[in-house]
């Protein structure tokens, strides 16, 4: 048997097994769901059997009408719903016929029990009226207790049932496992242990043949897939064989062959980091003139993608003229083709971009020569000068601006040097003019007390003293009062005027007023 079959069937046993234990479990569900059901209705049988014996001892101890329309009502709901069931199993339909009898038996004797206490009684009668209704409660209140015993014992039957049903599912499922997870696993192991066997036979037939044996065969039945790879894995080791050189050779051409191609495409690999690697835009043609390389610098400065460029004759990509003249640059691949040497360009070229967009740049030239010193190529460098020529047209622009600045600003010192000095000038005769001004100033009012007030306060004294002699002893002392702040105000006047032009700085000079001053200090202020 083939392995996939056995897989497949080793896949199909436990689906199998699981769709039963499935519907046995949907099965157990719905026998649980019919008993708890049971269950649910049996309570309730339950509940309005002591609704019923609350209902008639109301009425026994207090007869009121309510109690017994009540009791009737709620009887009827119950017989009806009684009458509605219907159970399957014989012994618990009995339970319940045998509640539905006691509950019948109920409404008869509580019927007896009302038209007796309705019937008007004897005078007589009191006594054996009420004997026969407490016997007639106590029978009710028997066949209410034997009703719930019956929905009692029914209800457990009920839940042995559902007991019953959960260990038959559960039996069923255990056996269903038991019986096919052994089987299998069995069975999986057996697949295992031969697939494995044969895997090992087959890897080490392939080892045998990775070494370099050719004639080995590895010699599986084909009686599964396993069988069939080790023949088809047979078949391919003898074509192997027919029709490839030996193992060594073969070995030694592919490792050569790896070797130049890894060292090629390390060269390629270093070459190309190198050339992307530079600042400068770099372009190579052949001695067609048609572009074999382009960087990535060079095709953003003309506007061209590499892709695009490749192949390209030059002319079309690298555009250039002269920014003076505006005429077209020179074929500076043509020189380099002609020359044979290194062709630097001039200063003054601009690269008309694809856009149209001109670029002022710097290019040079240089033949691309090969082992044997024959010219296969040109590669041209150039680079983008606009950054270059924005900075000399700035310093260019800051120095004359630096020299107008200063040739400004020497003016500008010159100027305002020449009107310091006017203004110095002007001060120092400001201030010998103030100075003549606060002497002349200073002499004109020492010379006011000198002259008018001094005189005045001598007349006024002189009068006071003209005064004291001719007047009586009474008033001499006021008189003498006035002459002594005459006096006082005689020789402020004098002090005053002397502080305010010194006659010695008039007269005698410089030292004589000093020595004056000296004086002056010491007898005034102690110094």
């Amino acid at each position: 048997m083939k392995i996939h079959t056995k897989l497949r069937l080793a896949a199909w046993v436990p689906a199998l097994v699981a769709c039963i234990i499935v519907f046995a479990l949907f099965f157990s569900y719905r026998v649980n769901r019919d008993a708890y059901e049971k269950h649910r209705k049996i309570h309730r049988i339950v509940a309005q059997m002591h609704e019923l014996n609350n209902s008639a001892q109301a009425y026994m101890l207090h007869h009121p009408e309510r109690a017994k329309q009540q009791y009737i009502l709620a009887h009827d709901s119950l017989s009806k719903f009684i009458t509605s069931l219907r159970f399957a199993d014989k012994e618990q339909q009995q339970y319940l016929e045998g509640v539905g009898r006691n509950l019948a038996a109920m409404r008869d004797i509580f019927y007896k029990l009302v038209s007796n206490f309705e019937k008007p009684a004897a005078a007589g009668d009191a006594l054996l009226r009420a004997e026969v209704d407490e016997r007639m409660a106590g029978q009710i209140l028997i066949r209410s207790r034997e009703g719930v015993s019956q929905a009692l014992s029914l209800e457990s039957l009920i839940e042995r049932e559902i007991t019953a049903t959960r260990r038959r599912i559960y039996g069923l499922i255990f056996f269903l496992i038991a019986s096919t997870t052994f089987p299998l696993a069995l069975v999986l192991l057996r697949v295992m242990k031969n697939t494995a066997a044969s895997l090992a036979v087959l890897r080490q037939g392939t080892e045998i043949v990775a070494r370099g044996d050719l004639n080995h065969r590895i010699g599986l039945p084909p009686r599964d897939e396993i069988g069939e790879l080790s023949a088809a894995f047979d078949r391919m080791t003898g074509q192997l064989r027919d029709t490839t050189v030996s193992r060594n050779e073969l070995i030694k051409e592919v490792n050569e062959r790896k070797a130049v191609e890894e060292e090629l495409r390390r060269q390629q690999e270093w070459l190309r980091v190198l050339v992307s690697s530079i600042a400068d835009a770099v372009i190579a043609a052949d001695t067609s003139g048609r572009i074999i390389f382009i960087n990535e610098i060079a095709a953003s400065l003309t506007g061209w993608l590499p892709g695009e460029a490749l192949g390209e004759p030059i002319r079309n990509v690298l555009r250039t003229i002269r920014e003076k003249t505006r005429e077209p640059g020179e074929d500076i691949v043509g020189c380099v083709l002609r020359e044979g040497c290194v062709v630097n360009m001039s200063h003054s070229t601009a690269l008309i971009r694809r856009n149209g967009r001109e670029i002022p740049i710097e290019e040079s030239a240089a033949p691309i020569m090969d082992s044997a010193g024959n010219m296969i190529g040109v590669v041209i460098v150039f680079r983008d000068v606009t950054g270059r020529r924005r900075a000399e047209h700035a310093l260019r622009e800051s120095r004359t601006a630096l020299l107008r600045a200063n040739e400004e600003l020497e003016q500008r010192v010159l100027e305002r040097t020449a009107e310091l000095k006017k203004r110095v000038e002007q001060l120092a005769r400001l201030s010998s003019e103030l100075t003549l001004a606060e002497q002349r100033e200073r002499r004109r009012l020492a010379e006011i007390l000198h002259d008018h007030l001094q005189q005045l306060l001598v007349a006024a004294k002189m009068n006071c003293e003209t005064l004291a002699k001719r007047i009586g002893s009474e008033q001499k002392q006021t008189v003498e009062s006035v002459l002594n702040l005459i006096t006082l105000s005689i020789q402020a006047s004098r002090s005053l005027t002397a502080e305010l032009s010194p006659p010695f700085l008039q007269k005698g000079g410089l030292s004589p007023a000093l020595e004056w001053l000296v004086r002056w200090m010491q007898e005034n202020h102690g110094l």
